[in-house]
């Protein structure tokens, strides 16, 4: 009897503390979204540059349990390659009040970039670098050496660098997960084009470029808001059915969907900026080596759609590009074949043509799918068009962005219910 009684005893403790941490984890989650939902609604209203830093600054440390005390965002000047203090936000309650002076007197600082080469790498190659102990390099600069597990975030857009976020924990900060990571992605990547658009505003480029970047921009919040919303609704429902295992499993699969369409979006909003950015590292290869390796990755997929490969190699294309880009615009095209498949059809095919055109090297991609209506055909190519439930609009975009980028010419044809034909002129 005592066995059963303790057994049960230890069984409802166990229940309790699950409950709790579902009940933490929801919260954290509601807590997440409605941050990124305040951050989107500021973001590109506010025309203050400070107050818009320092809303972000405010909401990565004061809001969202990342597990930072301290955030700062340096200013990055071109010309003098220095990086100076621009905005700063502090949890108060963890810092120790003899620090501050000594914060306040170090972001005096004006770094130069040229001295410390572990930022100017960061800044050259534009990726984040997360969960440092401790700055390690010989240093001059008191705020670089004072940090203790920090993170450093290169914000720009384009072939322009803005600036760093630099976010500093104490001795017990965990490890930045990759959950956590997309999460600041996507602050990253909003700062990196509102500041992109006020940088195009300033120089008053009352051209086509601006009225795309804001069409732009307000198709983000448009996008992520929807999402956002879907999950702050099912959040909230959960939070009040954790006795319900079974409405509570609806609940969070539909949390789990959502969110995943939020990272599909932010990853592809962050690749749009890099295509449309520099360059990078460019070498020869042959485009058909690409095509038949991004295959590779489809070939399954395919077998199971039944679509048959066709590949027509008349010729040897020899292209200079970055590799890695290329071969994401492939999976991007592959992707649309695949979506757009026509199950009415027995014979279904995506041919690949490798050939010479009045001239010139051509590279074809062709299937029978559904093929687009002729009053869409116009629209593929724009940021967020999409006839798909999941779709996030930016594929055939970063696809074209990137072929006309290095020279090259892309045609589009289409009969809806026949076919659709992407022809690549080098």
């Amino acid at each position: 009897m005592w066995g059963k009684i303790n057994y049960n005893l230890s069984r409802k403790t166990i229940i309790g503390k699950k409950l709790t941490n579902n009940e933490k984890d929801i919260s954290h989650m509601i807590q997440e979204f409605e941050s990124i939902e305040k951050m989107m609604s500021v973001i590109y209203s506010e025309k203050n540059e400070g107050r818009v830093i320092f809303c972000i600054l405010l909401l990565l440390i004061g809001k969202l349990d990342l597990g930072y005390v301290e955030s700062y965002y340096f200013h990055y000047d071109e010309e003098s390659k220095t990086l100076q203090y621009k905005e700063g936000y502090f949890n108060l309650d963890k810092i120790e009040e003899e620090e501050l002076d000594e914060i306040y007197n170090s972001l005096s600082d004006i770094i130069e970039v040229e001295q410390v080469p572990f930022l100017k790498e960061i800044l050259e190659k534009g990726e984040p670098v997360y969960d440092i102990k401790r700055f390690t390099d010989p240093t001059s600069y008191t705020f670089l050496s004072r940090l203790n597990n920090f993170s450093v975030i290169p914000v720009g857009y384009e072939d322009k660098n803005y600036g760093i976020l630099v976010m500093a924990g104490n001795k017990k900060l965990l490890k930045m997960g990759k959950r956590k990571r997309e999460l600041v992605d996507i602050f990253k990547y909003n700062l990196s084009m509102y500041l992109y658009n006020r940088d195009l505003e300033k120089k008053e480029l009352k051209d086509d470029r601006l009225k795309t970047i804001g069409y732009f921009a307000n198709s983000i919040v448009h996008e992520f808001k929807t999402p956002v919303s879907v999950i702050k609704g099912f959040a909230t429902l959960a939070k009040n059915k954790l006795d319900d295992p079974q409405k509570l499993r609806i609940y969070l699969e539909n949390i789990i969907t959502e969110s995943d369409r939020i990272i599909e979006m932010s990853d592809e909003v962050g690749e749009y900026a890099q295509t449309r950015g520099s360059l990078s590292i460019e070498e020869e290869f042959y485009f058909q080596d690409v095509v038949k390796e991004i295959y590779k990755k489809f070939k399954n997929k395919f077998e199971r759609l039944e679509i048959k490969p066709i590949f027509m190699e008349d010729k040897k294309i020899l292209v200079r590009a970055n590799k890695k880009t290329l071969s994401r615009t492939v999976c991007h095209i592959l992707k649309n074949v695949a979506e757009n498949v026509d199950y009415k059809k027995d014979n279904r095919y995506v041919m690949f043509r490798f050939e010479e055109q009045d001239g010139r090297d051509v590279v074809v991609f062709e299937d029978n799918g559904c093929g687009i209506p002729e009053e869409n055909i116009s629209k593929v190519f724009s940021p967020f068009y999409t006839t798909k439930i999941n779709g996030t609009g930016l594929g055939m975009t970063i696809v074209k962005e990137y072929y006309e980028k290095i020279g090259m010419e892309i045609k589009l044809e289409s009969v809806y219910g026949k076919y659709t034909r992407l022809t690549v002129m080098i």
